[in-house]
């Protein structure tokens, strides 16, 4: 499947809480690999991007926040390389995102490395109802309906592979799955439901 994905990126949700420089604020959070940014195609206007080693178990806490959370919650000020309280720890702000990202990614305050250690992730996806979202991004000349055709046969549950028009650049695709269950079928768009961890594994071996 390499000669189809030029890059894969997942993402998950988060629940992270700021504090310091005002009172406790609920963030918008997610979990990223060090690949969904570049794969979107959209990175930190100031700073850098998570790295494949702050990926690793146990790896350094660093984020990256939104724009608009630097200007609302710390006044605009110089951050990069300094600290900011997620969850009573200290994390290393390394990065700020570009101001008025489209939806859903707008909305996202603040990202964090290491998706499987997001809170209960293993234990919702033992029990069947975790979810991550797994993105790619075709290579130069591949159309969707190619990436569908060749993904189909790889990923289990099957893939549905779809154009994401989420960024304002060039867009990646979103592979997602259907899964039927006491004789229903539900499909999950943005997202390779129960078994996530399995496609998203599948992917990265193409």
């Amino acid at each position: 499947m390499a000669r189809l994905l030029a890059s894969i990126g997942a993402s998950g949700f988060e629940n992270l809480t700021l504090t310091g420089s005002g009172g406790p604020a609920q963030l918008n959070s997610v979990r990223v690999t060090a690949s969904f940014f570049p794969t979107l195609g959209v990175m930190p206007a100031q700073g850098r991007n998570s790295t494949t080693e702050e990926d690793l178990p146990n790896g350094p806490l660093v984020c990256v926040i939104s724009y608009e959370l630097w200007q609302t919650r710390f006044g605009g000020q110089p951050l990069i390389g300094k600290g900011i309280t997620l969850n009573g720890q200290s994390w290393q702000m390394v990065g700020i995102m570009p101001p008025n990202l489209t939806a859903p990614f707008g909305q996202v305050q603040v990202s964090v490395p290491r998706l499987f250690e997001m809170g209960g992730l293993l234990n919702q996806v033992r029990a069947g109802v975790g979810m991550a979202q797994t993105i790619a991004r075709l290579r130069p000349g591949v159309t969707v309906h190619q990436a569908r055709d060749g993904l189909a046969p790889s990923v289990a549950p099957p893939a549905t592979v779809s154009r994401d028009v989420s960024t304002r650049t060039t867009p990646a695709i979103r592979v997602s799955s259907s899964k039927r269950n006491s004789g229903t079928s539900s499909r999950h768009s943005t997202h390779c439901s129960a078994r996530w961890a399995s496609c998203y594994s599948s992917l990265a071996q193409m």
